[in-house]
């Protein structure tokens, strides 16, 4: 599955039964998840169960791990209960819920670890912080935040050392989404930012001053620590490659001149100042007549950070 930086933690699958003492040779589902230390000399279970849909993602000194997992107590959806958001923290061994409100109540519907499929364009490798403070997840739950009546699946954070849970796309005052569906892209390495798409305008308030039905796909970056969401671009594609800065303060992205040579180029959006500068200008700082792209291993991987 995956190993720390500096190799000493390896998280690994299997359907063994004796690695670790508790299962003495028990049967049980091939998605168990264990993690050797090898400093330590030990083998500890992570998790059973893991969602064979779910991303397995580590902070890189690998102490942290985000999954998604059944939960066999939640209410029943088809007799099984909802997926779930879990944190392991190999210092204490224990796991603990995230896709939960402030209250600790958890999720009444189906949560996960935002994935690339469907023509996303998700970055799960950075959907954890590097310290593993902060998880940002998807849900449709209606009962993590308050006043949660769009009906629609949204993206949150958990703080895991606060214990509080943030709705992320939402505008510039807190206003959900109502206008289609939205989802997270990549977040900065510390957290703080996190960048969404969203095909909804109203997210975008003043700063979008033209025409709400060509909005296309947007994209939005969301200041968890103010509480502040700025506007980057409209006019995208939902699949379309994007990266963001490590410290989240940089979006690059492409985009079709709609105008005049219908060429794709490549935009950088700098949130400290507001501003948004062609990457790709010629010479005398024109319009390149044919695309400049994104190479394709450069974007197309689980980590989005450039």
């Amino acid at each position: 599955l995956k190993a720390s930086n500096d190799g000493s933690l390896v998280y690994f699958l299997s359907d063994s039964t004796n690695l670790v003492p508790r299962l003495d040779g028990s049967s049980g589902p091939a998605s168990r998840v264990y993690v050797r230390d090898i400093d330590a000399g030990t083998t500890a279970l992570v998790v059973e169960g893991l969602d064979s849909m779910s991303p397995f993602i580590i902070t890189p000194n690998g102490r942290f791990a985000v999954f998604a997992a059944m939960d066999e107590a939640a209410p029943p959806r088809s007799s099984r209960g909802w997926t779930q958001v879990y944190q392991y923290d190999h210092d204490t061994g224990l796991v603990t819920q995230v896709s939960v409100s402030d209250s600790g109540e958890s999720a009444t519907s189906n949560s996960v670890l935002p994935t690339p499929m469907y023509g996303d364009n998700a970055r799960t490798d950075t959907c954890i912080s590097t310290d593993g403070r902060y998880v940002f997840f998807e849900s449709g739950a209606a009962n993590i935040v308050m006043d949660d009546d769009n009906w629609r699946t949204d993206v949150f954070v958990r703080d895991t050392h606060a214990g509080t849970t943030r709705r992320v796309n939402v505008s510039d005052d807190g206003d959900a989404s109502y206008w289609g569906e939205g989802g997270f892209v990549a977040a900065g390495a510390d957290g703080r930012f996190v960048l969404f798409h969203s095909p909804d305008a109203g997210l975008a308030g003043d700063a979008f001053d033209g025409d709400p039905t060509r909005f296309g796909e947007g994209l939005f970056i969301r200041d968890t620590a103010e509480e502040r969401t700025t506007f980057v671009a409209a006019g995208l594609q939902m699949d379309g490659p994007v990266l963001l800065s490590e410290n989240g303060r940089r979006v690059a992205y492409e985009k079709t001149d709609e105008s005049g040579t219908h060429a794709t180029q490549i935009y950088v959006f700098d949130w400290d100042n507001v501003t948004t500068e062609l990457a790709t200008p010629t010479l005398s700082g024109e319009l390149p007549s044919a695309s400049c792209r994104f190479a394709a291993d450069m974007t197309r991987g689980s980590s989005g950070r450039m």
